[in-house]
């Protein structure tokens, strides 16, 4: 019986050991864990520089634990803070009180992309940081300021300033409504319309051509221009600049194919393609 309880004793010594090994790591855990929340939700920070930008400044912050360091970024305009956990922003170049930008999630708010306009104070939602974002493109801005694009890769997001509107291109140029992907190319000089192109049907395989649209900014209409072979580099090679160019007419500036590519890529005219249009029309 002595012995039976020794050995029981030991077994219960042997199982005891792990346990605590996993309840220090456990511990461990939970002290890293409330340390990073201390230093987000309290603000245990370190300053670590600013930078003013017209109306806007942005004030940065590292924060550090357990050899974890993060800087954070925090938005302010002439109202005071306007955003934390700033991820991009962009200033209208020709409107130096307006500014787009994009926030991270935080435990305070949810993040997403905003216009903000110093003359008014007034900050507008425009979307979550999934659908679009204010650091995507040099080209955001239209000559004059009166328009953005947003996300120009497979999905073209144009933010009207004027009446603070978005409109998804993607799914409003095209009569039977589906969805494509375009890509963004340029704005036209007066910044009235933007050249985009056609990639693929969402579902469907790649198109073996690519079509070059030109975009009424203020109507979200599309004209079909041209259309150019895939090449072996991939689908946002078609249409690069100097393929295309903005001739000067009566009526505005308008979209036009250029000189034959060097590499021997096929520019053509597709008569079908207009009826996938809104509208059926060509440029």
């Amino acid at each position: 019986m002595i012995e039976e309880r020794h050995g029981e004793s030991a077994a219960s010594g042997r199982t005891r050991r792990p346990l605590k090994a996993l309840g220090v790591v456990i511990a461990l855990i939970v002290v890293a864990s409330l340390s990073l929340f201390l230093l987000r939700g309290v603000g245990f920070y370190l300053p670590s520089g600013s930078k003013t930008d017209g109306p806007l400044r942005i004030e940065y912050r590292t924060a550090e634990a357990f050899g974890h360091r993060q800087t954070i970024a925090a938005l302010y305009g002439k109202q005071g803070l306007l955003a934390d956990y700033l991820e991009a922003y962009r200033r209208n170049p020709t409107q130096d009180s307006q500014a787009l930008f994009t926030t991270h999630d935080s435990e305070d708010s949810k993040g997403g992309t905003f216009f903000y306009d110093a003359g008014t104070g007034k900050v507008t939602r425009l979307a979550d940081p999934s659908d679009i974002h204010a650091g995507e493109s040099d080209e955001l801005w239209s000559p004059g300021g009166r328009f953005a694009v947003l996300s120009p890769a497979e999905e073209i997001h144009l933010f009207n300033i004027e009446a603070l509107t978005t409109v998804n291109l993607s799914k409003v140029l095209f009569a039977d409504g589906r969805s494509r992907h375009l890509s963004f190319r340029s704005w036209s000089p007066d910044g009235q319309r933007l050249a985009v192109v056609v990639n693929r049907v969402p579902g469907q395989p790649y198109l073996s051509r690519q079509a070059l649209l030109e975009v009424s900014a203020a109507q979200a209409v599309a004209l079909y221009v041209a259309s150019m072979s895939d090449r072996s580099r991939g689908l946002n090679w078609c249409w690069q600049k100097g393929e295309f160019l903005w001739r000067s007419t009566p009526s505005g500036y308008r979209l036009a194919a250029g000189p034959a590519p060097a590499d021997g890529a096929l520019v053509m005219t597709e008569p079908e393609f207009p009826s996938l249009l809104r509208g059926g029309a060509s440029g």
